[in-house]
């Protein structure tokens, strides 16, 4: 049997209207910005629950990580990846016939947006103008910032953490290059890097397909359903680096889908 999808009404503080998931929360945040802007910063809220996404030998570790993901969604957007971690990185794994260090993988997702707690409000939402994937216009400075800022966090915390058994200096290097690499896929497709550099990309952009960050990005960024999911389907290959990534962004893609149809036979 089909669940039937259910929609609720919001209406963001410069008074535009969405229909959205009942089951997919929304804030928005008390600033003294323009409305455009805070309807911009609209944040799904964190639930002890989502720690549960994480694989159980890393949570440690993310809780010791979370004070720096309590902006832009960031530490719900990190749990949700990282449930997919381990079907990601064994399909990887055999598709590349090679063996992956894993762990490396995990750390750098948990770390990979620590930078966007140094950005000002202002700076967050305008990273949110885009309407598809590319990053482009206004979009491009604060997207930038954030891996900069990411790696000096990361370098930080990665000395401060006492790991069992501690990692090495290479390791917390390749570590510190996923968080620069993240968010810069054409470029990081092109480069030798190593395949745990490239995973922490795909794992990363699976977010952005996603029953939570699609329709809380329709409202961030002012887009209907409908165009929002043509928008993702033209972006996707150009997104990911893997066959692996694309595969499960698309089966992700094949549910929104069918939430929009659900939401347009409603009205």
């Amino acid at each position: 049997m089909v669940k039937k999808i259910s929609f609720r009404r919001v209406v963001t503080p410069d008074n535009k209207c969405f229909d959205i998931p009942t089951d997919v929360k929304l804030v928005f945040p008390k600033e003294s910005l323009p409305p455009d802007l805070i309807r911009c910063l609209v944040y799904i809220p964190w639930e002890r629950d989502y720690l549960h996404f994480s694989p159980k030998r890393f949570r440690r570790f993310f809780e010791f990580v979370l004070p720096y993901l309590k902006t832009r969604t960031t530490d719900v957007h990190t749990a949700v990846c990282l449930s997919y971690w381990s079907n990601y990185t064994k399909k990887l794994e055999k598709e590349r016939g090679v063996k992956m260090n894993k762990k490396i993988v995990a750390f750098g997702l948990i770390l990979h947006d620590s930078g966007w707690s140094v950005l000002n409000k202002k700076e967050i939402a305008d990273s949110l103008t885009v309407k598809g994937l590319k990053i482009e216009g206004e979009a491009f400075g604060p997207k930038r910032k954030h891996a900069d800022e990411g790696v000096k966090i990361a370098r930080k915390i990665l000395n401060e953490y006492k790991f069992k058994p501690a990692l090495t200096k290479e390791e917390k290097e390749v570590i510190c290059k996923a968080v620069f690499w993240h968010d810069k896929t054409e470029k990081a497709r092109g480069k030798k890097l190593l395949i745990e550099i490239k995973a922490v990309v795909d794992l990363d952009h699976l977010w952005s397909f996603t029953k939570l960050n699609f329709w809380q990005d329709t409202v961030r960024k002012n887009v209907s359903p409908q165009d929002y999911l043509k928008n993702l389907e033209h972006d996707l290959d150009s997104y990911f680096i893997s066959e692996i990534g694309k595969e499960l962004a698309y089966t992700l893609l094949k549910e929104r889908k069918k939430e929009v149809g659900a939401l347009l036979n409603l009205k």
